[in-house]
């Protein structure tokens, strides 16, 4: 089998696992747990990159490179939500985080496509698993400091974590 059939394959594996989480996260954004005491829900965000994000990703011609500017586009996006903390700005910190789980999923499949072309990714690899580790960490200082409001953009954020830690996990 060529790398171009096993990269298709692989991306079509993560393309039906993130089917699943989707449809696990609608389920439960839809049961009466994720919702706040007010009932109110805010209108969640499309977890999109910018156009200038995605330029700057897929201007890397090399998985690794790939690998680290997605991570850098996920860091800052982490870093400017907790710059956000003190404000209660729920608004502005969903927008913020919109992308995140863009990026990271980008990190993984350029993991995953170094692979594919025989590259050693284990560097890249363990970038990935520190910035999770980091990510976690900060995320849950949000969650435990910020009002209700804001923690439907958190548990996103912490959900996109998951996500690509359960993919990881998985191959």
């Amino acid at each position: 089998m060529n790398s171009t059939q096993a990269m298709h394959r692989r991306l079509l594996f993560v393309l039906l696992h993130l089917g699943f989480l989707t449809f696990f996260a609608g389920a439960r954004a839809s049961s009466g747990e994720a919702q706040d005491i007010t009932g109110a829900r805010e209108p969640m965000t499309e977890d999109r990159l910018s156009p200038a994000e995605e330029e700057f990703a897929y201007a890397a011609k090399r998985p690794a490179q790939r690998v680290a500017a997605f991570l850098r586009i996920a860091d800052r996006k982490v870093e400017a939500a907790k710059r956000l903390r003190g404000r209660e700005a729920y608004a502005a910190m969903a927008q913020t985080l919109c992308g995140y789980r863009s990026a990271l999923q980008g990190a993984s499949v350029a993991v995953a496509w170094g692979r594919d072309l025989g590259m050693d990714m284990q560097r890249q690899e363990a970038a990935i698993r520190r910035v999770l580790q980091k990510h976690a960490a900060i995320l849950n200082k949000l969650e435990d400091s910020m009002p209700p409001e804001s923690k439907p953009a958190i548990l996103q954020a912490r959900n996109a974590l998951a996500s690509v830690e359960m993919g990881r996990a998985v191959r």
